[in-house]
């Protein structure tokens, strides 16, 4: 998979640190368990010798029980990239987290886009179709909204402009969800399980039938069971629960995070794959998975939904250019914190009807605020 630009001549690359802070002061998350307190993220710009520079982002949240990203070590690994590396696309060093390798793929793409003045979903759609592969890039992007636990009553301000929600569920919530979907039947929905129901199979089963009984579109239910790295019958555990569902689909979400982890799932095609692009690794292997997929012929979804406008926008490129079959994540900017300083119009975020038509310009196809860009001293 080669992403040499020969005509392209690297000049510099800065990177710099970000801390925003939640609009409600907090999340909950996880099916009521765990609780976002905070985000950061580290934008890279890559300049060209030309003047012309790329932009992407590494997203970290804090959770707490979770293991909480290390931002001081980021920012010193990232101090140790040299400009020959990024001038011979070597993203994949292992010192760098995921989260960092996919910002500064992105950034070096979003540049090789603009000098050849195509936009970004483009040239990942050429790199998807090496190889003899086609992928036809969607015509429209179709999203959905993940609401939290706290968020439930902003389901029917929301669905004036979305028309399908991914749902935080646990056992606990359980009932409180089933009522809620049920208040809504024209729209669909996205079951977010984040594990909790490793011992509470026969809640799966009851969704189902309720499903069924209140006609509601369900796209999947996202890891009910805990991840393979958590428990060593997982992958046995997850594809017997399939098995007995008829109707409702689970996905892997925590169990898709490495080229690893996709070739042992791939020959479950009863499971969906939510792969979250941002802390998957760099686009390289996010473009490989893909590839893997397409293969395999598994069923995909393109998750992401805390990053900033900078990282929606390149979420919404990549959906664009892997065409999969269920609607990506994303959130409204300032949802969640003030982030629409960082670009002069955002408003293609902005669904109609659960639907955003990207930029045509080259490259991310945003114009970078000017204060955003006296982050990085340009």
């Amino acid at each position: 998979m080669d992403l040499v630009a020969p005509s392209l001549k690297i000049n510099s690359y800065r990177f710099a640190h970000r801390r925003f802070s939640l609009i409600d002061g907090k999340k909950k998350a996880g099916g009521g368990s765990e609780v976002v307190t905070g985000k950061d993220s580290i934008f890279i710009l890559i300049e060209s010798k030309e003047g012309e520079f790329g932009i992407g982002e590494a997203s970290f949240v804090t959770v707490p029980g979770r293991v909480e990203p290390n931002i001081e070590k980021e920012l010193n690994d990232l101090s140790k990239i040299e400009l020959n590396q990024l001038i011979r696309h070597e993203f994949n060093s292992p010192c760098l987290s995921p989260r960092v390798r996919y910002a500064l793929s992105i950034a070096y793409l979003d540049l090789v886009a603009k000098t050849q003045k195509q936009p970004l979903w483009k040239l990942i759609n050429d790199l998807i179709n090496q190889d003899g592969l086609t992928v036809e890039p969607c015509e429209s992007l179709r999203v959905k909204a993940v609401i939290f636990e706290d968020e439930r009553h902003r389901l029917q301000e929301l669905s004036r402009i979305y028309n399908v929600f991914k749902i935080k569920i646990s056992p606990e919530t359980f009932d409180e969800a089933l009522e809620l979907i049920s208040s809504y039947p024209t729209l669909g929905f996205c079951f977010d399980g984040n594990y909790s129901f490793q011992d509470y199979e026969g809640h799966v089963l009851e969704l189902e039938k309720a499903c069924l009984r209140l006609g509601v579109k369900i796209e999947y239910l996202e890891q009910p069971l805990k991840p393979r790295s958590l428990s060593g019958e997982a992958k046995n555990k997850m594809l017997k629960l399939s098995s007995s569902l008829t109707h409702l689909r689970l996905g892997l979400d925590q169990d898709i995070r490495t080229l690893e982890d996709c070739e042992y799932w791939s020959d479950a095609t009863s499971l969906v794959w939510v792969i979250k692009v941002s802390a998957f690794g760099s686009i390289m292997e996010v473009v490989k998975a893909v590839k893997l997929a397409k293969q395999a012929g598994i069923d995909f979804a393109i998750g992401g939904m805390f990053e900033t406008v900078i990282g929606k926008t390149l979420l919404c490129h990549v959906a664009k250019a892997t065409n999969p079959l269920f609607t990506s994540e994303i959130s409204l900017p300032n949802r969640y914190f003030e982030e629409s300083w960082l670009a002069n119009d955002v408003n293609f975020l902005i669904p109609k009807s659960g639907t955003i038509f990207l930029p045509d310009n080259p490259g991310l196809g945003i114009s970078p605020s000017p204060e955003f860009l006296r982050v990085f001293g340009v």
